[in-house]
């Protein structure tokens, strides 16, 4: 089992208006049940509401963006956390110049 990966080796997967470089998921590293990567949202991108069936996590690490979590809408600036509960509709913009980077993580609602 592989328990490191560099963000240079990552799997990229591109979207309209954004890309995620995967490090660690169950096919890379064997983790169980969690993903972890970066996403870059490039300037102008619009991510519509959608939901997921799993907790969401972002830390912007560059840039800067505005993200809606259910009826909350949140400042995206480097230093920033957010958390995306399981079937929570958001949606994430950058109406900026320059790329919004952060790191992201996927993982399954724990216990009761």
């Amino acid at each position: 089992m592989k328990l490191s990966a560099r963000l240079s080796e990552a799997r990229v997967e591109s979207y309209p208006g954004r890309t995620v470089r995967t490090l660690l998921d169950p096919d890379g590293t064997g983790t169980r049940s969690f993903v972890m990567g970066v996403i870059t949202y490039l300037p102008g991108c619009v991510v519509e509401p959608h939901t997921h069936d799993d907790q969401e996590g972002l830390y912007v690490t560059r840039g800067r963006g505005r993200a809606k979590i259910g009826d909350e809408v949140v400042g995206l600036e480097p230093g920033v956390a957010v958390y995306i509960p399981k079937g929570v509709v958001h949606s994430v913009t950058n109406e900026y110049e320059d790329p919004l980077e952060a790191v992201l993580a996927h993982a399954p609602v724990c216990g009761p």
